[in-house]
């Protein structure tokens, strides 16, 4: 072990994991900058970064598992705190763990830059992912605490994916580019659910009851994903549904993301989704990671 970083253990267990910055200059106009504040790893999550990667790269790849009592996105990658061998490693990664699991936006968005680079490539963030859900698991006691869903190729032919909500059984989803074209990846897009809640209520042909249904689903917590019943009552073949799709277009947040950039938010406070990417959607275009109950 590292002498500098058995000095600096102890720091790292009071240390945030993310710290805050001012929006990259390309993005500073953007109109999403006034529902989200920037951020990037903190000085300290580097550091640990910088001793832990020769660990991450020697690791295996994770292995998925299968959540039980869950029919839908019921896999899951994950490593135990245990495969990192270093014990002050496992310790700065629990400490780390717990500054996510406290980092819970509501209102606004969190958007990232500077995620990958030298100090964590692609490979090992898939590895850090998957040990950040094993972690978070394990302090949790409880194994809906995270998911680290596996995201496949799904090819050239693919258009806009519409604004959406996972609606995991855990809240709050954090979003990493990763392979994703400098120029062609498409935008991200946001709508805050409460103007989704104002668009709905101004829609003719939609009944109150149907309304209270699509609104019921962000405000009461599942025991299972409820994904497929609200993108139906909002994209499904319905009568309101074109009007309706109109309105969240004109309505939505748009900010094109690239490679180490990215975004936590609220799954019930935030619809998100993506403009049509030009060279379709790559393989681990994006790492995702849930976790609160």
């Amino acid at each position: 072990m590292a002498f500098g970083f058995e000095r600096q253990r102890e720091k790292f267990m009071r240390q945030p994991i993310f710290r805050q910055i001012k929006p990259p200059k390309h993005l500073a106009a953007a109109a999403v900058n006034d529902h989200a504040t920037w951020h990037t790893w903190s000085d300290d999550f580097r550091a640990f970064l910088l001793h832990v990667g020769g660990e991450l790269k020697r690791l295996p790849d994770p292995p998925t598992r299968r959540i039980k009592r869950l029919s839908d996105y019921n896999y899951t990658f994950s490593l135990p705190p245990r495969a990192l061998k270093d014990a002050a490693h496992r310790d700065a990664l629990k400490a780390f763990a717990q500054s996510l699991a406290v980092t819970r936006p509501r209102r606004k968005l969190m958007l990232f830059d500077g995620l990958l680079g030298s100090h964590l490539d692609g490979p090992s963030l898939h590895k850090l992912f998957a040990l950040l859900r094993g972690s978070l698991v394990e302090m949790a006691g409880d194994d809906f605490a995270a998911m680290y869903t596996p995201l496949g190729d799904t090819g050239d032919d693919v258009g806009d994916f519409l604004l959406h909500a996972d609606l995991y059984v855990p809240q709050y989803l954090f979003n990493v580019f990763d392979n994703v074209p400098a120029r062609t990846g498409g935008s991200s897009t946001f709508l805050a659910v409460p103007e989704l809640k104002r668009i709905v209520r101004r829609q003719t042909g939609l009944s109150d009851a149907t309304a209270r249904r699509l609104f019921s689903m962000f405000e009461s917590e599942p025991k299972s994903d409820r994904y497929y019943r609200c993108y139906d009552l909002m994209h499904g073949e319905h009568r309101w549904v074109p009007a309706l799709e109109q309105s969240l277009s004109e309505h939505q947040l748009s900010i094109p993301l690239r490679k180490g950039q990215g975004y936590l938010l609220h799954d019930r406070s935030w619809l998100h989704g993506r403009t049509k990417p030009t060279g379709g959607v790559t393989l681990n275009r994006v790492r995702r990671l849930i976790y609160g109950l």
